[in-house]
């Protein structure tokens, strides 16, 4: 997507055919800020946009990272950044990070569909996602800005080892 003259550009855009991108080769130009406004359009928290008759919603609601769309590319590695999705989720007693926990268990069962149809091509994937330590800070409300600082400091002190340990498992 290139923005140009306030309007969006999807420049051709790649789908799959399985879940549509935000901007298949016959999207409808859109203004920049309707595009954006797209791309986090999430039921509950911001409206969906309609454009030129279609409505459009953040991609992140059919898949947390689209990594399965590079799957016929001609990548060698591809690094998937999982924020949504966590591999180490620790149990919680309180009834909202319970559903949170099970909102990530879902997200990341879609990733781990996505990262094992990338394995299966022969690429090497690098898998970035929150750690246990990282979920505390968030907390139950993946979307609360207040947050930010508390997240970004806890992400600082564990993004070397949660780096580390993907480049590991990608025997890197």
């Amino acid at each position: 997507m290139v923005a140009t003259s306030g309007l969006l550009d999807h420049g051709g855009g790649q789908c799959d055919g399985r879940s549509g991108c935000l901007w298949p080769p016959d999207a409808p130009r859109a203004s920049l800020v309707d595009a954006v406004c797209a791309s986090y359009a999430v039921p509950g928290w911001c409206p969906p946009v309609s454009i030129a008759g279609r409505t459009w919603l953040d991609g992140g609601i059919a898949s947390p990272t689209s990594a399965d769309f590079l799957v016929g590319s001609d990548m060698d590695v591809v690094i998937v950044l999982a924020p949504m999705a966590s591999r180490d989720i620790e149990p919680n007693p309180n009834l909202l990070a319970r559903a949170e926990r099970a909102a990530r268990r879902y997200m990341t069962r879609i990733v781990d569909q996505e990262v094992e149809l990338l394995r299966e091509t022969g690429k090497v994937v690098i898998w970035l996602d929150p750690v246990a330590d990282d979920l505390r800070a968030i907390g139950y409300n993946m979307m609360d800005s207040r947050r930010r600082m508390q997240v970004f400091g806890t992400a600082t002190r564990t993004a070397a080892d949660t780096v580390r340990k993907a480049l590991h498992d990608a025997n890197i």
